[in-house]
């Protein structure tokens, strides 16, 4: 690992259904190695599955309601 820098991965979920995969990203960040990955959950806006995450301790990144451009949101959570 470069400058022991952990791995950031960027997982999306669906912000109005919570169902199998959006059950399997919660499992697959708990079961990660947070010393090697840095886990981002991402959901477009708020909803059954940030209320959700929330109650997994996995606050996800909501773009503001005036985000013209998610890209450039979802880049900037990157990129910090």
């Amino acid at each position: 690992m470069p400058g022991n820098r952990p791995i950031r991965v960027l997982l999306n979920v669906h912000p109005k259904i919570w169902g199998g995969t959006e059950s399997f990203t919660v499992g697959l960040i708990k079961h990660l190695n947070p010393q090697r990955f840095q886990c981002h959950v991402y959901t477009p806006e708020n909803g059954p599955s940030a209320i959700k995450l929330a109650k997994e301790s996995l606050p996800p990144f909501t773009p503001p309601s005036d985000t013209i451009d998610e890209i450039d949101f979802i880049q900037s959570l990157l990129s910090k």
